[in-house]
């Protein structure tokens, strides 16, 4: 009957509203970005980090229920292409406002840098009024979608790059200033393109159109590609490859089947009323990890112990039923709406109406609440004991997979980049966005782990920050990367300076190494020397700069000195981030390795 019930009110009332979780997961990516923008001025790189992962997540969820609804939905409809466009609009928004950001960063603090620096956050501030707005337009709004001002803020900044032009004179240490000035141009540029994109999308949601041919073609998206490249698996390949100990998801089945089995068999010999509860307090409280079951234990505890005795507090003081039955039904409701936000203060509510409702039918017997409590803390009990005992996963090692993984992919996206400056392979950007996006799949899953091993009650401070550490320098190790990424559009493949191979060969001497070392917890080679081949790449760069500072009296348009110096600079200051990153990931492994990293796990 309960099921039927649901049937009913899902098709009563879904129909009405058939895209509203599709339509507030997309605006939950758009107000995300806003959030991360303004706080992208004073945001620590750890909270950066974190800032960064949650806008990824956001698009997953996006997608996944943009998925849910294709599967819900036959054929087309004008909402699903638009949605997945405006899906795929805002994680390419995301890269290039991350890379806006750390383009900026890059000379923050110099004279010459400061008023392009106020008209980048006045740029940055228009882009997140543009994602507000168009959020509104998404729910029917009446409001003004455009990048008019925001097209004058770029005229501005490239009026400054012609100032900049006008005064370098002499100063051939100011040229590397100029070529990130005319990069953020170049990226703003890009950035109106999308959003003007972006609107005509979003005003076709609100007119109900359909989207026209050239703008399915960007539903091709790299990300597509990625996944229309998997291979489909068979239901029984899944259940097969998920039958075997080494599967998370088959260790917390058997978890589950043995303490529900052992809370079967006590109610069954205690022979008291409503033994479902505690069963069921099992299936809610017993999570894959020990630290969410150790949170879920005490929340489910105290829900229903303020529960158990408010409820008949409540009977005692109030003689109305309907004011009763009101109170039930209202408690379910807020207890359900709350389950997602937090676990404890919904027990509370649910309890009041599971207690309530059995009181109605016994007729106000206190005693309900008694044995509420009593399977509750049983129930608790057994899920925090079979969690403890069984088949209990190792966080520590889980995560040592996570961060060797991590690392490797944080090498290989390095090496499909610098290999197109190298001349060593072509410029496919399909391949490089694939690859980033690998990149990023890596990271989430290590901070996936990490939370784990955080929420663990056995896991102390000092455990956290050298792992955390590691990643913040990881992700700013990769971001240079994505700099250089960005950078290729216009690299015209002039010849790199000779040390860029060395650079690149000892970064991977670098890597490879560390990665075994996390895996199998010992420490790493000596950290390779790189200052000599960046400092002859900078000394090159630099006698560069000092020749086209001469070349612009007579000529400030092409020259091979204007195009190599177009090609490098932004790679010069970046092996200087990078640098700085390495050294940081080398001090924080050294930390990292006596705490007992792993006992090496398989890769």
């Amino acid at each position: 009957m309960a099921g039927t019930w649901t049937i009913v009110l899902c098709l009563g009332i879904w129909p009405l509203n058939p895209y509203i979780s599709l339509k507030k997961s997309i605006s939950e990516c758009y107000q995300a970005l806003v959030k991360y923008i303004n706080q992208a001025k004073n945001i620590s790189e750890s909270e950066e980090l974190k800032q960064v992962s949650q806008l990824r997540e956001t698009l997953e969820n996006a997608r996944r229920a943009w998925t849910l609804d294709r599967k819900l939905i036959l054929g087309n409809t004008s909402l699903g292409e638009s949605a997945i466009i405006l899906i795929q609009d805002a994680d390419n928004l995301i890269t290039s406002i991350v890379t806006l950001t750390e383009l900026v960063q890059l000379h923050q603090h110099d004279p010459q840098f400061f008023t392009v620096r106020i008209l980048v956050d006045n740029a940055l501030e228009e882009i997140a009024l543009f994602c507000k707005n168009l959020v509104k337009l998404l729910w029917n709004k009446s409001v003004s979608v455009d990048t008019d001002h925001l097209k004058r803020i770029v005229t501005a900044i490239a009026q400054q790059k012609q100032l900049q032009q006008q005064t370098i004179a002499d100063h051939a240490e100011d040229y590397p200033a100029l070529v990130v000035i005319e990069r953020i141009v170049s990226t703003l540029e890009s950035i109106i393109i999308q959003l003007d994109c972006t609107t005509l999308t979003g005003n076709q949601i609100r007119n109900n159109q359909s989207i026209n041919h050239l703008q399915k073609n960007r539903i091709l998206s790299p990300e597509s590609e990625i996944l229309s490249a998997v291979k489909i698996t068979s239901w029984f390949d899944t259940l097969r490859d998920n039958f075997t100990f080494d599967s998370s998801f088959f260790r917390h089945g058997l978890r589950l089947s043995i303490m529900t089995t052992i809370g079967v068999a006590i109610y069954s010999i205690a022979e008291l009323p409503q033994g479902n509860w505690l069963t069921l307090t099992i299936l809610v409280v017993l999570q894959p990890s020990f630290g969410n079951t150790f949170q879920r234990f005490f929340h489910r505890m105290l829900g229903t112990i303020l529960g158990a005795i408010i409820t008949p507090i409540f009977w005692i003081l109030i003689p109305s039923q309907l004011i009763l039955e009101i109170i039930n039904l209202s408690s379910i409701v807020i207890g359900f709406a709350l389950i997602p936000f937090h676990y404890g203060l919904a027990v509370f509510f649910i309890s009041i109406f599971a207690i309530g409702a059995e009181m109605s039918r016994q007729g106000g017997n206190w005693q309900v609440a008694m044995i509420r409590f009593l399977w509750t803390c049983v129930g608790a009990a057994l899920a925090f004991v079979g969690a403890f005992l069984l088949f209990r996963p190792n966080e520590k090692e889980q995560l040592s997979v996570k961060l060797a993984r991590a690392i490797a992919a944080s090498l290989d996206y390095f090496n499909a980049v610098i290999s197109v400056y190298l001349g060593i392979v072509p410029y496919d950007l399909n391949l490089l966005i694939k690859q980033r996006q690998k990149t990023r799949l890596a990271y989430f899953n290590a901070q996936a782990a990490l939370q784990q091993l955080s929420s663990d009650p056995n896991t102390s401070a000092a455990d956290i920050e050298p792992r955390m550490a590691l990643l913040i320098y990881l992700h700013r190790f990769s971001r240079s990367v994505s700099v250089l990424l960005a950078q290729l559009e216009h690299f015209s493949g002039t010849e790199p300076h000779p040390e860029l191979a060395t650079f690149v060969e000892q970064v991977n001497q670098f890597f490879l190494p560390l990665i075994s070392a996390i895996l199998t917890g010992t420490l790493p080679p000596t950290l390779p020397t790189f200052e000599p081949s960046i400092q002859a790449i900078q000394t090159h760069l630099q006698a560069l700069q000092v020749t086209r500072v001469q070349e612009f009296a007579t000529d400030q348009d092409y020259t091979p000195t204007r195009q190599i110096l177009k090609d490098y600079t932004i790679l010069g200051i970046e092996l200087n981030q990078m640098l700085n990153s390495l050294n940081s990931i080398d001090s924080t492994v050294v930390r990292l390795i006596p705490l007992g990293l792993t006992q090496k796990p398989g890769f």
